[in-house]
């Protein structure tokens, strides 16, 4: 009879830590699958289509946002926001003007053949 006591009173001890450890590697598996990253750049584009361009990224990542840019085009600006998995897109979640004047960065181009 002691003995059923002593492995219940273990069993009880046991599956909370065994239920937590299992509960943080899921929420740690799940915060890698959406991190959160923030890009300052210079805004380009038109007609509900924008994107924002960087050192890292001079041919620009496009912005996916329910708010109109138009207003901030050719200004630098801080989104922070998820990327896609190719990287070439940012699913904006808050963004900040930085400055109402940005210089672009060049864009990189593909080699002339002869």
């Amino acid at each position: 009879m002691k003995t059923l006591a002593v492995l219940a009173l273990a069993a009880a001890f046991c599956l909370p830590a065994m239920a937590q450890s299992s509960g943080d590697s899921m929420a740690q598996s799940g915060s890698m699958k959406t991190k959160t990253t923030s890009m300052i750049g210079c805004v380009s584009g038109s007609d509900g289509k924008y994107m924002v361009m960087t050192s890292a990224h001079p041919n620009g990542v496009q912005l996916m946002t329910s708010d109109d840019l138009k207003g901030h085009v050719g200004h630098k600006m801080k989104f922070t926001g998820t990327m896609s998995s190719d990287m070439m897109s940012m699913n904006v979640t808050s963004m900040k003007m930085m400055s109402t004047k940005c210089s672009m960065p060049m864009a990189k181009s593909a080699p002339m053949s002869q």
